[in-house]
């Protein structure tokens, strides 16, 4: 019996207990019109396929356009069970999870599938005659097939990335070569995954290929070969209509075109661009917004593209001056940028001695101020010398003995003559005592003379024996005549009565007594001190008497400090001269820590007995000591120290124009530099230091003046360090933005580089003048008298016209941006400003509209 055969039948009697018939039982009530069954059989049949069934359950039957968009899906379906009935299809779609259970359930009644497709085919044959059936079952066709090839497409993109990941050469070289393919079989071949040209052609007709067979398969596998074919054909022959949609219009206005929109297309062709990049080009002429550099940047600047740089060369060999003063107006924008930091008003040298007659005598006087306050903080302390101090001389020696010992030569003198020093001022010698000394007989009377201090030629009673004198010293008796000093003879010769050794006091008894001491007979005291004699020989009986000791001495704080400060001075400088006598220098610096230290222990409570330092005087001194350590923290450090220190000249090591190169520099240390500097700055030295800086920059220039990107940038390059530590954040930014200025025109200045090659052939090509450079035109002129004189003239004015207009707009990006939208309006598509979306509706519709019965 025929499926479906009781289809016709009077309908059965519902059960009772259902309530209801079959689901498709008012299909088979009676048509209004004559019907062969062949309606009911084919929703019967088309409610089995999958997917198609809901619409068929709709009970549309008389609708034709429902009947026919129906057919055209059922067809699909019909399609693939039909398919799914082959041995070899259904032991590959057990793969797939889902299908196969279907393949499986379609094997079991491999009648049902030839019984269906006779019930789809009566159907159809049923309707076609109606109208609008045909046409809206294609339309079923297209829909139910043009997901086909989204999904063949990512099949084939997913094993073309994986591929592509895989190791060796062969899969990633077929990965690269299947990725354009599977785009293409996705888009229809409208796309091939970024490629495009003519090299994107092959892949574009494999995948619209792939994509129109599998939609005509699934209607009816024996339309695959055509529908691969139109697949195939179609994308190439849909982009050259989508071209000429635009070429038309294009050679239709270009007749018309103003002459702004023609030189529009001559600057835009040189840089290759193309109507699809007009929008961004117009957006990044537009969009030049206020700048460090106040002046506009050119078109090639903006848009930084080859072709429109080697353009601007063109224009500008061939005699344009627009932008050479666009380039002029930008140089001075870039100096006035600079000068809005500091004001360039000459060269760096000058700028250096303006700076350098100003802060040198500056920070000398500042200087000289902090010593001024250091040596009263001194003088402040201990007025009314309280203090006492021992010096630690014992642990100067050691420090000498350490750094200058045996072996040294050529230096110490300094050290040997501060330990002197200290030894004078800080220690005393107790003498020996003296012993009674044990004559014979008694003192003479030379011995009486001596003790008197000599007997002085030069008194009255001298000159009057000056014979008798002079014959005593010739006889031996020296240091008993003297000139000038001693006593008088007559007063000697008194108090040498008085003490017994003359009988009388005449100075002639005197002199007698002296001529017999010399010719051995000495005349003794009558009434010699015999107590003294006495303590004489006790002394001689108690052994060696002791000899002198030398003993620590304490001393007031000035002297401390004299001595330290003394210290420090040699120790500095030795630091400063040529001859680098650092050993000594370390022994220096080194007794001065041992002072302080023993300050420091006084002043702690750790002295010996006799020291003093009171708390007061303490707090001074140490108030002193950071004055000082200010002062030389502040002047005596850094590159500001040079203008302490002594030339061979005797002069400061450093003078005027060379004292900015100090703080401001290229070296490793500008930054601890310009630290220095911030020590001594004014608001004044501020500014001149960042003048001499500024007018450095502003002369990174070549041969004409003009700001290099290279000199400059390398400038910035090299003081990147100091120039935080220099100038605030907006200067920062203005030397940045002045940088970025320059690099911006040096990169569209050596854009496309090639001379001599065929573009640059063709740039200047684009300079010709029209009708006037045809050749034609040049035969007939140099037929007529004067006539290639008169073409060459007018041939140069239309040339330098046209170089003009164009030199021009690439000066100014705001008239160029009006060109290029005077330019898109001669270009916009006649009505058919929608063909790119028809294109790809084409490219799924056409493989079955072509195979269509």
């Amino acid at each position: 019996m025929a499926l479906f055969d009781d289809i016709g039948a009077a309908p059965a009697a519902a059960p009772a207990a259902s309530g209801g018939g079959r689901l498709f039982d008012d299909l088979d009530a009676p048509a209004p019109k004559a019907d062969d069954g062949s309606s009911s059989r084919f929703l019967h049949a088309a409610a089995l396929i999958p997917g198609i069934g809901p619409l068929a359950a709709l009970g549309v039957k008389d609708s034709t356009a429902l009947g026919g968009l129906i057919s055209g899906f059922a067809d699909t379906g019909s399609t693939l069970l039909n398919q799914l009935a082959k041995p070899a299809v259904q032991r590959a779609a057990a793969l797939v999870p889902g299908v196969g259970a279907l393949a499986a359930v379609n094997a079991l009644r491999p009648d049902l599938n030839s019984a269906r497709q006779a019930s789809l085919d009566a159907f159809n044959q049923a309707h076609e005659g109606e109208t609008g059936f045909t046409p809206i079952r294609v339309a079923g066709n297209i829909l139910a097939t043009a997901p086909v090839g989204g999904a063949l497409g990512e099949a084939a993109g997913g094993v073309a990335s994986a591929a592509s990941l895989a190791g060796g050469r062969v899969l990633p070289a077929i990965g690269r070569f299947l990725a354009p393919v599977a785009d293409a079989t996705g888009s229809g071949g409208m796309t091939a995954g970024g490629v495009t040209g003519l090299a994107s052609v092959p892949a574009r007709m494999a995948g619209g290929a792939i994509s129109g067979g599998a939609q005509a398969a699934l209607v009816d596998p024996g339309d695959a070969n055509g529908g691969a074919a139109i697949g195939a054909l179609l994308p190439p022959a849909l982009a050259g209509a989508e071209k000429a949609s635009a070429a038309v219009p294009r050679l239709v206005r270009g007749a018309f075109a103003p002459t702004i929109a023609k030189d529009a297309r001559s600057i835009l062709d040189a840089g290759g661009l193309l109507s699809s990049d007009l929008g961004q080009v117009r957006a990044a002429l537009s969009q030049q917004g206020p700048s460090i550099v106040q002046a506009p940047l050119t078109v090639p600047q903006i848009l930084q593209n080859p072709g429109i740089s080697q353009f601007a060369r063109t224009l500008d060999n061939s005699g344009d001056t627009a932008l050479q003063r666009a380039a002029a107006a930008q140089e001075t924008a870039r100096q006035a940028a600079l000068g809005r930091i500091s004001p360039v008003t000459g060269t760096p040298l000058e700028s250096a001695q303006q700076f350098g007659n100003v802060a040198g005598p500056q920070i000398v006087a500042g200087d000289a101020a902090a010593r001024a306050k250091t040596d009263l903080a001194f003088k402040k302390i201990d007025p009314d010398q309280v203090t006492a101090f021992e010096l630690p001389i014992g642990n100067m020696q050691a420090q000498a003995d350490t750094y200058l010992g045996p072996g040294t030569f050529g230096m110490g003198s300094k050290a040997q003559q501060a330990l002197s020093t200290a030894r004078e001022i800080g220690q005393q010698t107790l003498e020996a005592p003296t012993v009674a000394k044990v004559t014979k007989g008694g003192p003479t009377v030379f011995d009486a003379v001596k003790a008197a201090g000599g007997i002085n030629s030069e008194t009255p009673a001298g000159q009057a024996f000056a014979g008798e004198l002079r014959d005593l010293t010739q006889s031996g008796l020296r240091g008993v005549v003297k000139k000038g000093t001693g006593q008088s003879l007559d007063k000697l010769a008194s108090r040498l009565h008085e003490a017994g050794f003359l009988e009388d006091d005449d100075p002639a008894t005197l002199l007698n007594a002296l001529r017999d001491h010399a010719a051995g007979e000495s005349a003794v005291s009558n009434s010699a001190d015999a107590d003294a004699m006495f303590r004489g020989r006790l002394e001689a009986s108690q052994g060696e008497p002791p000899s002198a000791i030398t003993i620590p001495k304490a001393i007031p704080f000035a002297q401390v400090q004299n001595l330290r400060s003394s210290l420090s001075a040699a120790a500095r400088g030795i630091e400063n001269s040529s001859a680098g006598a650092n050993a000594e220098s370390a022994a220096l610096r080194k007794m001065i820590g041992d002072i302080d230290s023993r300050v420091q222990a006084v002043a702690d409570g750790r002295g010996n007995f006799g020291e003093n330092f009171p708390p007061e005087t303490v707090q001074q001194w140490q108030d002193a000591l950071q004055a000082k350590r200010d002062q030389v923290h502040t002047f005596r450090t850094g590159p500001q120290a040079s203008l302490f220190r002594k030339g061979g000249d005797n002069q400061a090591a450093v003078q005027g124009a060379e004292l900015a190169p100090k703080f401001w520099n290229a070296g490793g240390s500008q930054a601890d530099d310009l630290a220095a500097f911030g020590k001594v700055a004014t608001p004044q030295t501020t500014s001149l230091l960042k003048n001499y800086a500024v007018t450095q920059a502003a002369n990174q220039t070549d041969r004409l003046g003009n700001l290099t990107n290279t000199k400059f940038g390398d400038w910035l390059k090299a003081h990147s360090i100091g120039i935080p530590g220099l100038f605030n954040e907006g200067e920062q930014a203005t030397l940045r933005g002045v940088g970025s200025n320059l690099a911006t025109a040096d990169a569209a200045a050596s854009l496309g580089m090639a001379k001599g090659s065929p573009t640059a052939k063709n740039l200047q090509n684009a300079l010709n003048t029209g009708v006037l450079g045809h050749p034609a035109i040049g035969i007939v002129a140099a037929k007529l008298p004067y006539g290639s004189q008169v073409l060459s003239a007018l041939q140069g004015v239309g040339k330098q016209g046209r170089v003009d207009r164009l030199g021009a707009l690439m000066a100014d990006p705001e008239a160029l941006a009006k060109a290029v939208a005077a330019y898109q309006a001669l270009n916009r598509p006649l009505g058919l400003a929608g063909l790119s979306d028809l294109n790809r509706l084409a490219v799924r519709s056409a493989p079955l509209l072509s195979t269509a019965q």
